[in-house]
């Protein structure tokens, strides 16, 4: 899994457990879907950000009862990475879910990921943009 390729079976090989067996049979289901595609290029931020980002998401589901299964283990993950760490996440989508996979981007070490449903995609992509930063060139040769 090349940092710039994104491959659904290249992500599923690389998923460990992370303490939600349940959530993790899900990804895999998710992933062996045919019609997962990616919602965009990999994005990359550091960890620290990231993990602003998903503690606030997972106080608001309090609030709007939105399930984002796995968020809790992801959050745990990030808080035992460096605050500098980069992070390199992976966003798919189905007809009925988007997945969110991340990882190390120095050694492609699998962190975590997020299920939930499909929200209204220009919130979602806006949002996604938002907790990663920029979006990761794929090639500055290529300009």
């Amino acid at each position: 899994m090349e940092h710039g390729n994104l491959d659904r079976e290249a992500i599923a090989t690389r998923l460990e457990d992370f303490g939600d067996d349940e959530v993790l049979d899900a990804a895999r289901q998710f992933l062996q879907n045919p019609k997962a595609r990616p919602i965009s290029r990999p994005l990359r931020g550091p960890a620290a950000k990231l993990l602003r980002v998903w503690s606030v998401r997972l106080q608001n589901t309090r609030l709007t009862g939105r399930k984002l299964s796995g968020a809790a283990a992801l959050v745990e993950r990030l808080r035992a990475l460096h605050r500098s760490t980069a992070v390199r996440a992976y966003a798919l989508e189905t007809e009925e879910k988007v997945g969110l996979f991340y990882f190390t981007v120095e050694d492609n070490k699998f962190i975590g990921l997020v299920l939930t449903d499909k929200p209204d995609p220009r919130i979602a992509l806006g949002n996604w943009e938002f907790a990663m930063g920029k979006r990761e060139e794929s090639s500055k040769a290529s300009k």
